[in-house]
This record gives structure tokens, sequence and C-alpha cells, in this order.
């Protein structure tokens, strides 16, 4: 059985884009009556969320995946692929196949496709300190290190007294 979030999440709709177009529909509500009066909220985290964050709190601390971090991840990818979340299936993770740094990237991969289009992957990205190797992979293109971080106004600057122009703007600018 193959990973339901794609079909799940995404539908190809032809906007005159070509035939790789895919439009979004993870929260769309079908009762509502047309497409300007959904009645459904746009949630900020989901349980799957709650999931992964305690699987890689939870390695975090114990320097390594524990049996209750690795069944919170299993049961996240157990209903991306249609079977129960409690219920041990053929698609589960095993303890003994990872280490505190294989398991951490099995979790930001599977946390990647639990929150696609949900503008949390460049937070995690910055957080874990990849996200100038992921650019420099996916994109071939180099990084700067002030281009992590936004200016801090010239106004703020001006205004606020206990900020020093030199000592206190971020790195670069």
């Amino acid at each position: 059985m193959a990973d339901l979030r794609k079909s799940f999440n995404l539908y190809s709709f032809n906007i005159g884009l070509g035939a790789n177009t895919f439009l979004f529909r993870k929260f769309k509500d079908p009762a509502a009556a047309n497409q300007f009066n959904p009645g459904n909220d746009y949630p900020l985290y989901k349980y799957s969320d709650v999931l992964l964050i305690y699987a890689e709190a939870a390695s975090r601390v114990n320097n390594g995946p524990t049996a209750l971090a690795i069944e919170r991840l299993n049961m996240v990818h157990r209903r991306a692929y249609g079977y129960g979340a409690t219920v041990v299936s053929p698609v589960d993770f095993v303890l003994a196949n990872y280490t505190a740094q294989t398991f951490l990237d099995l979790v930001v991969k599977e946390r990647g496709y639990e929150t696609v289009f949900e503008a949390k992957r460049w937070l995690d990205l910055k957080r874990l300190g990849t996200v100038k190797q992921v650019i420099q992979q996916v994109k071939g293109k180099v990084v700067a290190d002030k281009h992590l971080l936004w200016p801090i106004p010239d106004s703020e600057l001006n205004h606020n007294k206990g900020l020093d122009r030199t000592r206190d703007q971020n790195p670069g600018y």
C-alpha cells in the first residue's frame, strides 16, 4: 500500500500552467456551500504535529530513539498508509534500525510529508541548522549567513535608544 498523503492533500487541476499543476485540498471543507464560505479553520498544529514533536524531543532527551518515540512516529506513518494508528502494521519503523541522527532525519522527513503547504518546512530547516545545506543540494545555490536573518530596520535602530547600530544589527547588514 502506498503513502496516501499525496493523493489526499493534492489534486491535479489545469489552471493554464500545464499538466503538472497541483492544488492543495488538505483543509478543504466538503460541507461548504461554495468556495467563499468554508466553515473550517486552518489548524496551526495538528495531532500529527504533536506526535512528531514528541518523537523528536524524546529522541533528543535520550540521545537516541526510544520505544515510545518510534511508536509515536509509527502512529503518523501508519495513518499515512491507511492502517489504524495504534495497530502494528507492515510499514512500521523498527527501533533497532535507527541511531539518534538517522531517527532525527526520519522524523524531519515525515514532518515534511505531513506539513506540506503549511509553511513549517523553512522553520524546521532553520531550527535544525540545515537550511543552507538543503538549498545547496536542491537548488545548487550558496546562501550567505546574512540571508538567514532580516536586518533590524533603521527606524527601530533610530528610535530605540537601547539598541546600538553597530553592536545590535544582525550580521551582514
